[in-house]
């Protein structure tokens, strides 16, 4: 069962040409958070000066490691508590050059989310030695065995990692603060009474913004517990439709981690969500 937990990508490159690789200039400027060998803590250096003094191998290293990390900053991890920790000899596996731990710290402690590992022509030449077929490949007219630059992620670590970083709590209010485009249920529509006409007026607003976003129509209990029941489980906006809804088509839109409410327009809304989600 390890593929439904385990994600792997394997990436091919040619060993001449690590340091030709043209994604890496978009990333040069980016700060990662590495702990080389023999190092206590972590330097939070660019991947330009780390290039430079040569702690990463080469520009494709740097982009994947770089690509990872980012990956779990937008997940919602603070910078402070990633760190990208380069393996000894004694702790790296045998057929890897170079490897380094994509690590969150935890209330556990420190635990390894991804295993970034420059294998090497370790698995083509491999295959080569045992079935006698050669696996180079042509490239710019020369014949290269390539190598590969590997990252292996758990997943259920790492939900574990963004989850733990999102639960708060907040005035005895348990709030689970991921951000708005992790969110599973992006929004929800709550009419302030469970009678008309507030149910058929939020009806009509849960229809039309379900074709963009993924959102819930939701009277059973009082506001104040359907408030704190989609703070919980991480809705980021409750729009309510109350008494002024009926006078002046206006809304009342909360916010899932300062509670504050702000009154805004339903033509208004679909791009106020837009905005506030990040969406288009």
């Amino acid at each position: 069962m390890r593929e439904f937990y385990q994600a792997e990508i394997e990436v091919f490159f040619n060993p001449k040409k690590a340091n030709d690789f043209a994604k890496a200039d978009s990333i040069l400027d980016y700060r990662l958070r590495l702990q080389p060998i023999g190092e206590d803590s972590v330097k939070d250096v660019s991947c330009k000066d780390a290039l430079e003094s040569r702690l990463i191998s080469s520009k494709l290293v740097a982009y994947y490691l770089a690509l990872i990390q980012q990956f779990y900053e937008k997940a919602g991890i603070p910078r402070e508590k990633i760190r990208l920790r380069e393996l000894d000899e004694d702790e790296r596996a045998f057929y890897a050059a170079e490897a380094w731990d994509l690590e969150v710290e935890t209330s556990l402690g420190w635990i390894e989310l991804v295993a970034c590992n420059n294998r090497g022509e370790h698995d083509l030449g491999g295959h080569e030695r045992l079935s006698g077929q050669e696996m180079t490949v042509l490239d710019d007219g020369e014949r290269v065995l390539p190598n590969v630059f590997e990252l292996s992620m758990g997943i259920d670590r790492s939900l574990y990692c963004i989850l733990e970083n999102s639960l708060h709590l907040v005035n005895n209010r348990i709030v689970l603060k991921l951000p708005p485009h992790l969110a599973p249920i992006q929004a929800t529509v709550l009419p302030l009474l469970s009678k008309e006409p507030f149910t058929s007026e939020a009806m009509r607003i849960y229809r039309s913004l379900k074709q963009e976003f993924d959102v819930v129509y939701d009277v059973s209990g009082s506001i104040g517990r359907r408030y704190a029941r989609y703070d919980e489980i991480g809705v980021p906006v409750d729009i309510t439709i109350d008494h002024q809804t009926l006078e002046d088509k206006t809304v009342t839109v909360r916010f899932r981690d300062s509670t504050i409410q702000l009154r805004v327009g339903e033509s208004d809304l679909m791009n106020f969500l837009r905005d506030h989600l990040k969406i288009g």
